[in-house]
């Protein structure tokens, strides 16, 4: 069950792009942070308490989660924003969230609600899983 994000492509419309660079950063921590939203985050209690307190318990990604990233900065005007510009980096978290979900059901042929999408999730999904359970035994 376990899931290794290859690449991200991710997209965000800015409005004008005062500054590429910072734009640009901006994009890549919020793909970074949907890995962490979809295969790892998760604050575990237990009769009440936090039991993954510290960074130790608390998995976010590491170095080596961290996928080829490429990102696209959609420039459109906005008139309402200081020198034009709008939000960037947040909206487009989500998408990449929802795109992994999506790659998850794609290779196993079945979909998970809940966040994280752990290997212990994706274990129990694929025994549900129609592309197992009519696997050819021949």
């Amino acid at each position: 069950g376990k899931v290794k994000v290859i690449e991200i492509t991710i997209a965000d419309d800015c409005g004008t792009d005062i500054n590429p660079l910072n734009v640009e950063g901006q994009l890549e921590s919020q793909a970074v942070m949907a890995v962490g939203d979809a295969l790892f985050e998760e604050i575990i209690t237990k009769e009440g308490r936090v039991i993954n307190p510290t960074l130790a318990d608390y998995k976010i990604p590491g170095v080596l989660d961290i996928p080829k990233l490429t990102t696209i900065s959609v420039q459109d005007y906005e008139a309402k924003g200081p020198f034009g510009a709008k939000e960037v980096g947040e909206a487009a978290r989500g998408a990449a969230i929802a795109a992994i979900a999506n790659a998850i059901c794609n290779a196993i042929g079945a979909r998970i609600y809940c966040l994280p999408m752990t290997p212990e999730k994706i274990l129990e999904a694929l025994k549900h899983s129609d592309y197992i359970n009519n696997w050819p035994t021949e």
